[in-house]
């Protein structure tokens, strides 16, 4: 059976970073000529005034200290799941109860102990994996889930990784990517997700796909979506191993960016290297649509 990841994740909105502000001990004269740049406090000129000097790392200090003026931090729950199906065929019918629902995770996984969950209703592993061959859900039955779901979660986002056969010559040289696989995931993620939930960033290389959905609230505050993958794998260029990446906008203020990677495997020094060199080109060669400050 194919082994899958889910984690779950909350973050704010940021702002700018605070610097540590600096004094000097100048001449008056040295002070009076740093008090005219741009944003600068000014020279006193007033009796029963210290005289103070303003520097660009002191503005950024005070600007982060009054954060609370002009911004309004709001928590997001962010799921990240990811899941090597191998191209097994009916991985897609387990997708949404796993992903969405939060069931089949194991204890280790969730936080949980044995003694949280009724274990005596909960279905074993045999019957689930009975189902398996009859073409139907291995999610075990009475599970109640053991992650926050539905419309708890703000963001959900799914990285798949071999959702074709990668060891095909077909599929590995393919010149154009198949989007029926790609389909059928989505189909499946979608009808399970609560009302209102939206697809905001898709992409595909070959076997790797990367799908984010917002919820309605959450929706409004995405801006500037954008996508983009490298391949690192034979010749180390194709797609047959390497990333796709996505980048959005939450709030007009944090970036969030998401990588789904499947780098090559082994587990000697020399695969090893080779997995460093994956992961250099994925950084190195990743460019996304640039963000246009004025109109976030």
């Amino acid at each position: 059976m194919s082994r899958a990841r889910s984690t779950t994740a909350s973050t704010a909105g940021s702002t700018t970073g605070s610097l540590a502000g600096s004094t000097s001990s100048k001449s008056p004269a040295v002070s009076f000529i740093d008090s005219k740049i741009p944003g600068g406090l000014p020279y006193p000129d007033v009796d029963g005034i210290s005289p103070t000097t303003s520097t660009q790392l002191s503005m950024a200090s005070r600007v982060h200290e009054r954060r609370s003026e002009f911004t309004r931090p709001q928590a997001t729950r962010i799921r990240v799941g990811s899941w090597n199906v191998a191209a097994f065929k009916g991985t897609e019918l387990d997708l949404a109860g796993w992903f969405v629902r939060g069931k089949g995770v194991s204890e280790a996984l969730s936080g949980m102990s044995l003694s949280d969950k009724n274990t005596d209703r909960t279905e074993g592993f045999e019957e689930q994996e009975a189902r398996w061959s009859k073409y139907q859900s291995t999610i075990p039955k009475h599970d109640p889930g053991s992650l926050p779901a539905g419309e708890e979660v703000g963001i959900y986002a799914l990285g798949l990784q071999e959702v074709v056969d990668i060891s095909s010559a077909a599929e590995a040289l393919r010149p154009y990517t198949d989007p029926a696989p790609a389909n059928k995931f989505k189909e499946a993620v979608q009808s399970k997700l609560p009302p209102g939930y939206e697809l905001v960033a898709e992409r595909q290389l070959i076997g790797l796909l990367l799908l984010i959905w917002a919820s309605p609230t959450v929706l409004p505050q995405i801006s500037w979506t954008s996508t983009t993958s490298v391949g690192t794998g034979l010749m180390g260029y194709m797609g047959n191993k390497g990333a796709v990446t996505a980048r959005i906008v939450l709030g007009g203020t944090t970036r969030l960016v998401f990588i789904n990677s499947h780098l090559s495997a082994g587990t000697g020094k020399a695969e090893a290297e080779r997995r460093n060199w994956d992961a250099q080109q994925v950084e190195a060669r990743t460019r996304f649509d640039p963000i246009v400050c004025d109109q976030l």
